[in-house]
Parts: structure tokens; sequence; C-alpha cells
């Protein structure tokens, strides 16, 4: 019995040791911002118009979540032809509430001749 005992308490320690574990934050959580969640952006388009040199990029903005953002960063990257990245800007929106949405969100006037698509993106926004 006494060769038993020290076996038993090791391997209680190890039990005790796993339930806790089990137990615990393991620090894994999603870091993903709510504003990842909540902003939906879409129908990026970018047109430039050689008749005059000028320009027009944008998406529609909608807020899907429970909350006000204000300070939403949107970035819109724009294409040439075959898929290369020619260009971006960044522009911001002062204030976006719960349900709102921006049918077409101007980003950029920027003349990139060689632009002919865009895709867009929420880059950061601040919750009230």
């Amino acid at each position: 019995m006494r060769k038993i005992m020290p076996i038993l308490i090791v391997l209680g320690l190890i039990a005790g040791i796993v339930a806790i574990s089990g137990c615990t934050d393991s620090g894994t959580q999603s870091s993903t911002p709510a504003y990842k969640n909540d902003i939906e952006v879409g129908a990026a388009t970018y047109d430039y118009y050689s008749q005059d040199g000028s320009a027009s990029g944008g998406c529609d903005v909608k807020n899907n979540g429970n909350v006000t953002y204000k300070k939403v960063k949107i970035e819109l990257d724009i294409y040439d032809k075959d898929g290369n990245l020619v260009g971006n800007e960044t522009k911001t929106i002062g204030q976006l509430k719960p349900g709102e949405e921006l049918g077409y969100f101007v980003v950029t006037e920027k003349a990139i001749p060689k632009g002919t698509s865009a895709s867009a993106t929420v880059i950061n926004a601040t919750s009230t």
C-alpha cells in the first residue's frame, strides 16, 4: 500500500491540473473588432472618364450593428484591367448610425487612367 500511495497522489495532482486547465481562458478568443462584423461594404466601383480625365470611385456602406460608429475609415483599392493594384485612397465617414445605409459613398475622385475596378474595406471605426 505504501508504494501505491505516491502513485495515487501524483495521479490526483495530474487529474487536478487537467481539470483546472480546461476551465481557464487560454487567450485564444477572437480579437476581431465589432465594426468588422457590423459595417458592411459592397458594390465597390471605380470609373475613369477619358473624355475629361476625371474619375469616381466608391462603395455602398451599411451599419448592420446596434451601435453608432464614428470615424469610419473606408479604404478603396483600385485595380487595372489585369487585376494589379494601381492606387488606393482612404476616406472617413463622420458617423454611421445603426441601420443607416449610404447608397454610394464616394471615396475617391483621384484620376488613375489605368483604373478599371475597385474593392472596399473598412479599416477602422470607433463605437459610441
